[in-house]
């Protein structure tokens, strides 16, 4: 896996302290800097955390602060997608080849622990492709497979994608006038 950063004449290439065999599933989030700094890479071998930092030359030498996991409670060690909310919780989904192995965590800012959501909470066996955040703080899915979902109060609402049954959504947006 490689990070590259242009910085207006040159890119600058790095490989982050991950798995050598770890790779990046096709259309996924592969890295991701939150609004603390910290550096986050989604893989097939896991999600790796990395302290802040602006210098990317150290993610070649510092060791993760964590690696996530099926050790940690996720179904796949696949992460797909990543999304932080106006709150700083992060949004991890992964993905698998096997039916039912989906995942959508919740990372605490706070506890610094993971949520996993399932049917209990509404939440569809699929997997999510795209996030988004309305100004009532209410996050937005889209999947791998078609749908939107809502997370609201706790529980997630489907609605009708008409015309978009079985396809991949890769974004969401929320325009000014909050219409998604």
């Amino acid at each position: 896996m490689t990070l590259s950063l242009f910085d207006g004449k040159n890119f600058q290439t790095i490989q982050p302290r991950v798995a050598k065999d770890a790779r990046v599933i096709w259309t996924s989030n592969a890295a991701y800097q939150d609004s603390r700094g910290e550096w986050w890479f989604l893989t097939d071998a896991g999600l790796y955390r990395f302290a802040a930092t602006d210098d990317l030359q150290q993610l070649t030498r510092q060791e993760p602060l964590a690696i996530y996991d099926r050790h940690n409670g996720f179904k796949s060690d696949a992460m797909f997608h990543i999304f932080e909310d106006s709150r700083g919780d992060l949004w991890i989904s992964t993905r698998s080849a096997h039916v039912g192995e989906f995942d959508l965590a919740r990372w605490s800012r706070e506890t610094e622990k993971f949520q996993m959501f399932s049917e209990a909470e509404g939440l569809s066996a699929k997997s999510a492709s795209a996030f988004a955040e309305d100004k009532n703080g209410d996050v937005w899915f889209g999947f791998n497979g078609g749908g939107v979902a809502r997370f609201a109060n706790g529980r997630f609402t489907e609605f009708p994608t008409v015309g978009l049954d079985n396809e991949l959504i890769t974004s969401l947006l929320i325009d000014r006038q909050g219409r998604l």
